[in-house]
């Protein structure tokens, strides 16, 4: 499933909550089947896996409420056309509470041409990140750059 949302550019989960125990899993195992393949300068391609890349990681979270626009909105804007976060706040109906995503980070990439060794991974923390120290602790710590909206 990673690897196919992966190709249509689609954000993959990293930190995934468990709201009944109180824990957050790393799923970095899953991401093991993700491979992606740059462009060289030289026109000849090159594939790695995604966890096998030395990523700089640009997280984005929340503290506190949003409401003129959607956080995820703007980063799909942002990043591309192609590439995609969820829009949970736009779900309207028995999902629109958002207890599925609360606290979840999904992430996705950027990949320029040239080396594999320039990977962006953008990371973005639903939910206020006051309400989840244990994710926002994670990606102070891992991120080269934090954007708090």
């Amino acid at each position: 499933i990673y690897s196919k949302l992966a190709t249509c550019q689609l954000a993959v989960p990293l930190l995934l909550p468990d709201p009944k125990k109180g824990t957050v899993t790393l799923l970095q195992e899953a991401m093991r089947s993700i491979v992606k393949e740059w462009k060289q300068f030289d026109g000849t391609s090159t594939e790695r896996r995604i966890v096998d890349c030395n990523a700089h990681i640009v997280s984005f979270m929340r503290f506190g409420e949003l409401n003129q626009f959607s956080k995820s909105e703007l980063l799909s804007n942002i990043l591309s056309e192609h590439r995609h976060f969820l829009y949970w706040n736009l779900i309207k109906g028995p999902m629109s509470n958002r207890r599925i995503v609360e606290g979840l980070v999904d992430v996705c990439w950027y990949l320029p041409s040239g080396k594999s060794e320039n990977v962006v991974m953008f990371a973005n923390l639903h939910g206020d990140c006051s309400s989840h120290p244990t994710q926002t602790e994670f990606l102070a710590k891992a991120s080269y750059m934090n954007v708090l909206l």
